[in-house]
Order: structure tokens, then C-alpha cells, then sequence
């Protein structure tokens, strides 16, 4: 009895620290709530590419099955099987060793032969290649906090429903989808506003990761810290991830935050080069 108390104050402790962090990571977002554009500098002109004629996307397709895994289903439905195809397909692991291969017919190839763990940036690459082989318009987007990015952050996966005519996310590394109040499902902009905002997300039944402990409130705590500013590369491509130099990232900054940043592009020591802008029509433009 004395055990099960304990385990009950710890639990609430616990979540009592979350609320109060996730109540100061809101404060954060309501003072960069929006990407308007309207600030000193330009946003330049860009074309996110999706390159899905690779003959490796064909591979990976045929490989897996992934039609039969998608289903007869609607489009929605088809992306939502491959998300949790690819969840299944590993478990988490904090700290994985990166890999100079990355992309998924190699990953999954090491998960299914050496039990290889993936973090959310290794789930995101595979569920990113997955739909490029299906014909869906995908990127993986960076979701980043206000300070400490190099120590925590999280990648999802973006996806663009023709059915839906607008992006939705997909988080196989916590198998998470996120809806508004009616469970229609929605995309990273539409994710950030309704924490702003205060409004409910709804979250599927079957989310895992730590939330399947700490309870389906914490998610939307989760992304409140790392969704205060967004990156994603230029070219969404198979193997992408295996080049290290010579790639094109944008920067989706909001309004008031690190306004320098965007008079200019910039070179990162590994030769990438950053481009800043505060344009969330731009960032989320349709493919």
C-alpha cells in the first residue's frame, strides 16, 4: 500500500513539473505567436521539390509491400497505415548511433537484421521516403524550441493530403497524430495556432512513446516546447539525409524572433546553406 501511495505522489509530482513547464513554453509562443511576413526583410523566392521517380523509391516499394500495408482504404487512411508500418517497424532509442547511410531501405534493413533502435530523426527519414514511394508530396520538418535547440528537439514527418487539400503531420517515432476539437486531423501550422490559442488537441488512441505513461495531455505539452520554430529542407528526395554538405534548409522564424536572420542566406561550417523566413505561406506552400 505504502509502495502504491508513493508511486501515485511520484506520478503527480511529475506532472505537476510538466503543467509548469508547459505553461512557460506556451508563455514563449504567445510572444512569437505568428509568421506574418510583415517584418523588416523579404522573404525570397522558393520551390520546395519533391523528387518521387527515383528508382530506389520503387524498391522501396515493391520491397515492403507498401501498397498492401497502405490499404484499400481512403488517401488519409493510407498514410496514417504507413505511419504506423514504420512505428512498428523499430523501437526508440534516445541516442542511436547516426549512421553515414541514411535513408530507408538501409535503415530498415538494419532494424530488421541487427534490431537496430531508431530516434525520432531516423523514424522521420523512413516515413518521409515511404510516402515519396507512394506519390506523396512529404518532408521532414525540424521542430525546434526557443533556446537549447542542440539538446532537445524532435522531427516529424509532413505529408500533403490531396484529400484534405492541406499538410498534415505524422510523428512515427511517437506514432502520433494530432487533431483539432472534432479529431480532424491536422498540420504543424494548424498544431502551433491551437497551442497558442489554448484549444484542445485531440490525440489517437494508440500514441506511444512516453506518453502511453505520462498520459495524452503531455504530447501537446511536447510540442509546445519544440514547435516554436520550424526547419525543413528545400529538397525532399530519397537519401537526402546521407549527403552532408551542399543542401538547401529553410528556416520558418516567427514574427519578432532573430529578425537579422533574415536579410540574408547563410553557410553553415559543413557548407549548407540556411535561408530564414518568417512566411509560413511560403513555408507551407502546396506541392
Amino acid at each position: 500500500m505504502n509502495y502504491i501511495l508513493m508511486v501515485i505522489g511520484i506520478l503527480l509530482l511529475i506532472v505537476g513539473i510538466f503543467q509548469a513547464f508547459g505553461k512557460r513554453f506556451r508563455q514563449r509562443l504567445l510572444a512569437h505567436p505568428t509568421f506574418s511576413a510583415a517584418e523588416e526583410g523579404s522573404s525570397p523566392p522558393l520551390k520546395f521539390e519533391y523528387r518521387m521517380d527515383d528508382p530506389r523509391l520503387q524498391q522501396l516499394r515493391e520491397k515492403y509491400d507498401l501498397y498492401t500495408i497502405a490499404g484499400d482504404g481512403s488517401e488519409v487512411s493510407k498514410i496514417i497505415n504507413l505511419m504506423r508500418w514504420v512505428h512498428g517497424q523499430s523501437r526508440h532509442a534516445a541516442n542511436p548511433t547516426i549512421p553515414d547511410e541514411r535513408n530507408a531501405l538501409h535503415l530498415l534493413e538494419r532494424c530488421q537484421q541487427e534490431n537496430f533502435r531508431l530516434n525520432c530523426y531516423l523514424y522521420a527519414i523512413i516515413l518521409n521516403e515511404v510516402y515519396l514511394a507512394m506519390g506523396f508530396p512529404s518532408r521532414i520538418v525540424h521542430l525546434l524550441p526557443m533556446e537549447k535547440e542542440n539538446k532537445e528537439s524532435h522531427f516529424v514527418t509532413s505529408v500533403y493530403s490531396q484529400e484534405l487539400e492541406r499538410w498534415i503531420m505524422m510523428d512515427p517515432d511517437m506514432r502520433a497524430m494530432a487533431g483539432d476539437e472534432q479529431g480532424n486531423l491536422l498540420g504543424l501550422s494548424e498544431i502551433r495556432w491551437h497551442l497558442v490559442e489554448g484549444r484542445r488537441l485531440s490525440v489517437n488512441r494508440d500514441i506511444g512513446g512516453f506518453v502511453r505513461f505520462l498520459g495524452k495531455w503531455s504530447y501537446p505539452w511536447y510540442l509546445s516546447k519544440n514547435i516554436f520554430r520550424l526547419q525543413s529542407p528545400l529538397v525532399s528526395a530519397f537519401d537526402m539525409e546521407s549527403q552532408r554538405t551542399g543542401r538547401t534548409y529553410v528556416d520558418l522564424l516567427p514574427d519578432g524572433f532573430n529578425p537579422e536572420k533574415l536579410a540574408e542566406p547563410h553557410t553553415t561550417p559543413r557548407g549548407n546553406t540556411i535561408i530564414a523566413i518568417n512566411d509560413e505561406e511560403i513555408f507551407w506552400q502546396t506541392p
